[in-house]
């Protein structure tokens, strides 16, 4: 037996980042189950791009990349041509990092900067990529009158993927399945004021009572999500892994042994910040100036230019202790992982809390 599957995912190759690894993945894993999905995603040069990630695409899949460019990037870009100035809060919020999480969220530095973010996404309903979530609404009920599919699945953020996908269910009368890969309004990074969080509590809490199955990252957000869809729909965890195929050749970048390398990998995003681990590693030094010498601080990918100021203070009072890389390809941050002596990772909670 086997099943037609259509996912509405706007992360997906060749856009880089966290973000496109789940959709990536299920497209990949899922035909070996008789599960075959064509993909409606973005094509959208505002983001990161990761050629080297069209390797995983199966091939003779069926995808569809829609252009899109989000608002704050058409904002600049028309600025730009008209020559009018465009504040640098602004400026510093256009996507260039983690592919669905834009480095420069609300955060620590720069409330300015901040209010100005907070103010332009509560005007996008019920995000930036409601114009995308429209197209895909279009294209996906073109596919579905010239090759019916069993099942739709869509994955979010953005949320706007799933109300385009519900419609399209309902229409062609076909069960859907809504992935979330992170929280909406109860994320620790949510920040939208309190008249548009009972907008988007309202139209959340329609998405979970309408789909027929629930699909997250982990037992504990699939128990929050539970609470709130209809009785007996399923609501299932499929935890965040990863690929074995992915670590096949994959080399470690070479290192100086003398060195104790702990890296991070990817964006801090949100209330996310480097700020504690560079504060504690400011006190090791004057503990143990020795220390200096001895510990490298590798931050690869697109760490979110809010921090530059930061960073930029702490290599001019530590120089040769912080490396930067920007974005590198998936199998070569793959290879800085392995060549970690530890790896850091920045959690939700309180601000600038590391773990």
């Amino acid at each position: 037996m086997t099943l037609r599957l259509l996912m509405l995912a706007y992360f997906y190759p060749p856009l880089g980042g966290a973000g496109v690894q789940r959709s990536l993945k299920f497209s990949k894993y899922l035909p070996e189950f008789g599960i075959f999905p064509s993909v409606i995603s973005a094509d959208s040069s505002a983001y990161t791009q990761d050629a080297s990630l069209l390797a995983d695409v199966p091939a003779g899949i069926d995808v569809l990349r829609l252009p899109h460019t989000p608002a704050l990037s058409r904002l600049v870009a028309l600025a730009s041509r008209r020559r009018v100035a465009v504040p640098a809060a602004v400026q510093s919020t256009v996507p260039t990092g983690r592919a669905d999480k834009p480095p420069d969220q609300p955060g620590a530095p720069g409330r300015g900067r901040d209010r100005v973010l907070r103010a332009i996404a509560a005007l996008q309903y019920p995000d930036d990529k409601a114009g995308w979530s429209r197209q895909a609404e279009r294209a996906a009920h073109g596919l579905m009158a010239r090759t019916p599919f069993d099942l739709v699945l869509s994955s979010s953020p953005p949320v706007s993927a799933h109300l385009a996908a519900l419609r399209v269910a309902r229409r062609a009368g076909v069960p859907w399945v809504a992935d979330f890969r992170d929280l909406w309004t109860a994320n620790p990074a949510y920040t939208a004021p309190a008249w548009r969080r009972a907008l988007d509590r309202r139209l959340e809490d329609r998405l979970l009572a309408a789909a027929d199955g629930v699909v997250t990252v982990s037992g504990h957000l699939a128990a929050a999500l539970a609470t709130r869809t209809r009785a007996g729909v399923p609501v299932l965890s499929i935890p965040n892994g990863y690929d074995e195929a992915d670590f096949t050749g994959a080399m470690a970048r070479v290192r100086e042994p003398e060195h104790f390398n702990l890296v991070h990998t990817g964006t801090f995003y949100g209330h996310q910040s480097p700020q504690s681990l560079l504060r504690g590693v400011e006190h090791l030094f004057e503990r143990d100036p020795a220390a200096h010498g001895r510990l490298r601080l590798r931050f690869v990918g697109n760490v979110g230019s809010r921090f530059e100021p930061m960073l930029a203070a702490f290599e001019g009072r530590w120089p040769g202790v912080l490396e930067r890389t920007g974005y590198v390809a998936h199998r070569l941050a793959i290879g800085e992982m392995l060549a970690a002596d530890a790896l850091l990772l920045v959690i939700g909670g309180a601000a600038d809390a590391a773990a």
